[in-house]
């Protein structure tokens, strides 16, 4: 829906609060800031700023496994993953819509404009605190499956994981539940989410299509090819988005590679050479500087031996040759005349004027 349907549809009040004005609107979903009213359900805390999430209601099924999704995270307790203070599904409304109850922040990362230039200084303060959220998940055995420039929020001056509408218990296989991201062609999604594999490799490599979309959004703001990465981190892209699970870099092995002072050293253009060439080249030898140097030696291919032309008739190959094409000529020839007979036969007995022979008898008569 767009952001006056959303207006005309979302309830006044939900769960205690007091809905106000639109934080951020999309398609399925809308965030509200809203004020605590006296006797708010939200944990019983009245004076407790919030925003509240309305989801656009789907069957029965998935509406409830979001709202257990979100009910899990109620229990999370990270300063890099949002505060989820309730959810559960709107009675009061003709929608039924999924509501979520969070802490406020100040914007996404896709709201807000992207720093310039892209460089290991300007990137660490974002994707660090992301990168520490998504290990600290892993750590209790979930994956977030969900992560994209809108589902990051700043709360003062941190980042943190902010919808866990895909929030999913690591190495459960659910093959008809995660094709579904692939089939709306959600890049985020791995390649392994077909067969239904859930393992923290699958936040790794949304992370990669994160870093991966802010190059190239920088390179067509400066008219640079997009896919040329800048700031040499082409490398580190492709290890995240290795498309084989157990080969891809980890979370961890990036945020530690990020905090590195030569972070994005790799020549950007190495992957361009990669595709471009994708059998290694193979190591010169190393030069012996004591030896003397000899100048190379041009080296021409021999040239073939010339053959002797063959004399007529000096053997039977030849002369079975001479024959064919003397006979060829020869019924050639042959046609050619009898071809001009008939033709000047068929002129003759054509023309009327033309008197046949003395006592021979004349057709019709």
């Amino acid at each position: 829906m767009t952001e006056n349907n959303w207006k005309r549809y979302r309830p006044d009040r939900l769960a205690g609060y007091r809905l106000g004005e639109v934080a951020a609107a999309y398609p399925d979903r809308a965030i509200f800031r809203a004020e605590a009213m006296f006797g708010a359900e939200a944990g019983g805390d009245a004076s407790r700023a919030a925003f509240v999430w309305l989801f656009e209601p789907q069957d029965d099924e998935a509406d409830t496994t979001r709202v257990n999704r979100f009910l899990e995270a109620t229990f999370f307790n990270h300063p890099n993953v949002l505060k989820i203070y309730g959810a559960g599904r709107s009675e009061e409304t003709d929608r039924r819509f999924v509501y979520v109850l969070s802490e406020p922040f100040e914007t996404t990362l896709a709201a807000m404009e992207p720093p310039r230039p892209l460089n290991p200084d300007t990137l660490r303060p974002i994707l660090l605190p992301i990168a520490a959220g998504l290990e600290w998940l892993h750590s209790e055995g979930f994956v977030y499956c969900d992560l994209r420039p809108d589902s990051v929020a700043r709360v003062g001056q941190g980042w943190k994981l902010a919808d866990f509408s895909e929030l999913r218990v690591a190495g459960k296989s659910a093959p008809e539940e995660t094709r579904r991201l692939l089939i709306r062609r959600d890049l985020y999604a791995p390649p392994e989410a077909y067969e239904g594999v859930v393992s923290p490799a699958w936040d790794a490599w949304s992370l990669g299509q994160m870093l991966h979309h802010l190059f190239v959004d920088e390179a067509q703001e400066t008219g640079r090819n997009p896919r040329m990465p800048g700031a040499g981190a082409g490398e580190m892209t492709r290890d995240l988005m290795e498309t084989d699970p157990s080969l891809r870099m980890s979370v961890p092995e990036f945020a530690r590679r990020l905090r590195e002072a030569r972070a994005f050293s790799a020549p950007a253009d190495a992957v361009t050479r990669r595709l471009a060439n994708p059998v290694p080249e193979r190591a010169m030898p190393a030069l012996n500087k004591s030896a003397p140097r000899v100048p190379p030696t041009v080296r021409m291919p021999p040239l073939p031996e010339p053959r002797a032309a063959a004399m007529p008739l000096d053997d039977e190959e030849n002369d079975t040759v001479w024959w064919k094409r003397r006979n060829r000529f020869a019924t050639t020839v042959a046609v050619a005349l009898i071809a001009g007979a008939l033709v000047i036969l068929g002129s003759i007995y054509q023309n009327p004027a033309i008197e046949a022979p003395t006592g021979a008898p004349v057709a019709g008569f």
